[in-house]
């Protein structure tokens, strides 16, 4: 399927793609910026792990509301409260206020964490919708990576001439276009059922998510594959990382640097992934190929402690998540029926929060107490949970 016509099936959602990766402006500097709010380090790192861990509670209401109601009303009411909170965040030095705003935060984003891919899967043909669909998250992740390069140059400018207020100021302005770029887009789906009480289509659409979920094998290992790469991830991607590059003697004012020339060079990865897994019988080798290949990237790193493979590292690892994350998410969401999309894409979201809390919580606690090479090695034991639950997901074909 040509490329051009996916984005012209889904263009609102590529645009709102590069806008997400353009807001990644404020993730630069969240620390210093909380710093001149008298927000310490670890105050700071409790505000991100209360948003990163609300998906657990409130993922599935949501995926259920937006299956109900409309997943372009659930996405733009995730926007609305996202504009709400920054410019609380912006206004506030308050620390329990900050808390709160978090919170609501981690909520708003569930309204559209499994609503918008499906609002912009549902615009595509249904005879082709699968071939779309490849495209579409290749260039979904082509899109994001785009707007991180221009959060880079963004930011330095900014930083420059204005103080640490005019990045969020920035990632406002751009949200309130990301609001706007969809308040006219159509929505295609419709509930066949839609005469009936809403609550009652609210209650009915979890029960055809655990349904479907309770029949789908293949969705079970796939949750299960994606929840110990989670855990493997944020074991390895949070704090033993930074540890891990301060070790190997790499300058901290060089990481952003690596950051945003990979973020450069992953707009062109994410097409060449899709292609590259078509060479493959069943997709699940080439995601279980990449999984090795960034095992091995975390065990070298516990013999290679040096600035030359820390720089090596940052780059491929990277890459490596580019090339595995739009493949993964077509497979996955080949699997799912249309008028359930949201609500089993909620439940994915719900226990991958518990996968990014518990490997967040581990790696930050072994690399304090232990060593980044101790978070790094327990690793590849997730690592190998996740490419085992991978291989019997395509073998089961249920």
């Amino acid at each position: 399927m040509p490329l051009i016509s996916t984005f012209f099936h889904s263009w609102p959602f590529i645009i709102r793609r590069f806008l997400s990766g353009a807001a990644f402006i404020t993730s630069i500097t969240f620390f210093v910026f909380f710093k001149t709010k008298w927000i310490g380090y670890f105050e700071a790192s409790i505000l991100l792990s209360l948003m990163t861990f609300m998906p657990v509670l409130a993922e599935i209401p949501t995926g259920a509301f937006a299956d109900t109601y409309g997943r372009k009303k659930s996405t733009l009411v995730s926007i609305f409260i996202e504009i709400a909170c920054l410019i609380a965040i912006i206004a506030t030095n308050s620390f329990p206020i900050l808390i709160c705003i978090f919170i609501i935060w981690g909520i708003g984003n569930t309204f559209s964490s499994g609503a918008t891919n499906a609002w912009a899967i549902d615009r595509f043909p249904l005879d082709t919708k699968e071939s779309h669909m490849e495209n579409y998250f290749a260039m979904n992740s082509s899109a994001f990576s785009a707007g991180m390069v221009l959060a880079g140059i963004i930011s330095s400018l900014l930083l420059s001439f204005f103080s640490g207020d005019s990045v969020w100021w920035f990632r406002l302005w751009i949200t309130l276009i990301s609001f706007g770029s969809l308040l006219f887009i159509h929505e295609q789906f419709t509930r066949e059922d839609s005469e009936r009480h809403s609550y009652a289509i609210f209650l009915e659409s979890i029960k055809d998510g655990v349904r479907v979920l309770r029949k789908s094998i293949t969705l079970q290992y796939l949750i299960g594959a994606e929840f110990f790469l989670a855990v493997a991830l944020f074991l390895v991607s949070g704090a033993a990382m930074q540890s891990f590059l301060v070790s190997a003697g790499l300058k901290e004012n060089i990481w952003w640097s690596i950051y945003s020339t990979t973020a450069f060079v992953t707009v062109f990865v994410p097409i060449f992934a899709m292609k590259a897994s078509r060479l493959f019988k069943k997709k699940t080798n080439y995601l279980v190929l990449i999984l090795i290949a960034q095992a091995l990237l975390f065990f070298l790193a516990t013999l290679l402690v040096n600035p030359i493979y820390a720089t090596f590292l940052l780059f491929f690892y990277n890459i490596s998540e580019d090339l595995f994350n739009p493949v993964a998410s077509a497979f996955f969401h080949k699997h799912i029926p249309s008028k359930v999309r949201a609500t089993v894409e909620s439940f994915q979201s719900a226990i991958l929060a518990v996968g990014y809390t518990i490997g967040m919580l581990w790696g930050g606690y072994i690399s304090e107490h232990l060593s980044w090479s101790w978070a790094m090695t327990l690793s590849l034991l997730f690592f190998w949970l996740s490419a085992l639950f991978y291989g019997k997901a395509e073998n089961h074909g249920k």
